[in-house]
């Protein structure tokens, strides 16, 4: 069908949250910036979850912010919004990346969700500007859209809401690897 889809399954989310910040960290630290994360201590362990598309979009959204930001401190946050709760077995957070960094010039900022537009190449930046259009895609399959502030403190901050069904860490039993995702063994 070639359409993409989500494949929902059980993930442990603080884990999920914490390895993709463990991930970007050492080219974070590459281009000196110090990465921070404010998860909220109420979100629930585990919930429905495509754990790999998840990953993609927080991924992307970090990797640009070390990349094309030229900031000193770039943050994860996420917030259980209990005020958006539609059903006792669902949950909305609101997830965002921010950075204090140059930010998105005013004239640029209509254009950086479609695929190929950069805003500007920097030393450190790569990549042929994709990475916020496949980000703002699969948020948007996610029920929700990928939105782009600039603070008035200065910098950068995408963000986003999504609602994930709970789950129980006995539908994890089925699901192989620590965060849901199915891992293969190499040698």
């Amino acid at each position: 069908s070639g359409r993409l889809q989500l494949e929902l399954r059980p993930v442990y989310l603080r884990a999920l949250l914490e390895s993709v910040v463990e991930d970007v960290l050492p080219l974070a630290q590459s281009v000196g910036a110090d990465l921070h994360t404010d998860i909220d201590l109420a979100l629930p362990p585990v919930v429905q979850a495509d754990a790999v598309r998840l990953r993609q979009v927080l991924g992307n959204l970090l990797t640009n912010a070390c990349r094309h930001s030229q900031a000193s401190r770039i943050s994860l946050q996420v917030k259980l919004l209990p005020e958006m709760k539609l059903a006792a077995d669902q949950v909305t957070l609101w997830i965002a990346v921010r950075d204090n960094g140059t930010g998105i010039p005013e004239a640029a900022r209509e254009r950086i969700f479609r695929p190929f537009e950069q805003v500007a190449a920097t030393a450190t930046s790569q990549g042929v500007g994709l990475g916020l259009a496949i980000a703002h895609q699969l948020v948007g399959l996610m029920g929700g859209v990928l939105q782009y502030d600039c603070p008035a403190t200065g910098g950068s901050l995408f963000h986003f809401r999504i609602t994930l069904s709970l789950a129980a860490e006995s539908d994890l039993a089925a699901v192989q690897g620590p965060l849901g995702l199915h891992q293969y063994e190499g040698r």
